[in-house]
C-alpha cells in the first residue's frame, strides 16, 4: 500500500502542540499542579501556587513556542511531499531529499491525532501524515495493516 502525503504548517503546529500535551511529563505537571493547588487553597498557603504553576506554565509555553518555531521554518522536511510504502516487512519512506526504511519492530504505537495518522517509533520520534491523504477505501486497509504489524 502506498500513501503520498505531506503536512501543511497548521497541521504540523497543531499536531506538535497536541503531541506535547499528551506526553507523560504533561500529566505529571498537571497532576502535581492540581494536588498542590488543592492543598494551597485548603491551607491558605497561596505562595505554593507560584511554586507549582510556574514550572507547569513554563512546560506548556516551551512546547507551544517550540511548535511555532519549528513550524515557521519554511525548509522543514515535514512539508515535503513524501511517499510512504507500507509492506509486510516495514515502511519505505522517501521524498526528494531522503529515503529510508523502517521495520515494523521499530514502531511502538500508532494513533490518529488532529486528523493525522501518527506512527510512534520506539526511540520516541514520530511519522505523521494527514488522514485526507487516503481514500475512504484505503483508510480501513491502512488501519488493519497497522493493527496487524504494530503490537501495542
Amino acid at each position: 500500500m502506498v500513501v503520498n502525503a505531506q503536512l501543511n504548517k497548521s497541521q504540523f503546529i497543531r499536531l506538535s502542540i497536541l503531541y506535547h500535551i499528551q506526553r507523560k511529563q504533561f500529566y505529571f505537571f498537571a497532576l502535581t499542579a492540581a494536588v498542590v493547588t488543592g492543598y494551597a487553597i485548603y491551607s491558605q498557603t497561596y505562595v505554593l501556587l507560584v511554586v507549582v504553576w510556574i514550572p507547569f506554565l513554563m512546560y506548556l509555553g516551551i512546547g507551544i513556542f517550540g511548535a511555532y518555531r519549528e513550524g515557521s521554518k519554511e525548509n522543514n522536511p515535514v512539508y515535503l511531499p513524501t511517499r510512504y510504502e507500507f509492506t509486510d516487512s516495514g515502511i519505505v519512506i522517501s521524498n526528494k531529499e531522503n529515503q529510508g526504511k523502517l521495520s515494523w519492530d521499530q514502531l511502538s504505537n500508532w494513533q490518529i491525532i488532529a486528523k493525522t495518522y501518527v506512527l510512534t517509533l520506539k526511540n520516541g520520534q514520530i511519522l505523521a501524515f494527514p488522514q485526507n491523504a487516503l481514500s475512504s477505501v484505503e483508510s480501513p486497509r491502512l488501519k488493519s495493516l497497522l493493527n496487524k504489524h504494530i503490537k501495542v
